[in-house]
């Protein structure tokens, strides 16, 4: 079995007061990306996720065999695809976690 890695992504939004200024186009893409980060939790390749309730960040961590696997579930987030934020991916390791 290979050694699970971890990588953050990190998305910010790329205006002021993002949260309470979406469009409706913005909300639909934020359902989406819900939906897939929901999806690759269940599936056991993200650590976790969540969004700083100012709507200042957007964090995930995933797990992966490789930066490409990584890149790969990344680039695939709908967030990402749509360019609704300033997002940046790296590898990463969780030093000290609740319950880990």
């Amino acid at each position: 079995m290979e050694q699970q890695l971890e990588f953050l992504a990190i998305g910010k939004a790329k205006r002021e007061n993002w949260l309470a200024t979406m469009t409706d186009e913005e909300k639909e893409v934020m359902t989406k990306h819900s939906e897939y980060v929901g999806k690759m939790f269940s599936e056991g390749r993200i650590v976790m996720a969540g969004p700083c309730v100012d709507g200042a960040y957007g964090l995930i961590i995933y797990k992966a065999e490789s930066f490409a696997s990584a890149q790969e579930m990344y680039d695939n987030d709908p967030a990402v695809k749509a360019g609704i934020m300033e997002m940046e991916l790296h590898p990463f390791r969780v030093a000290v976690m609740e319950n880990r």
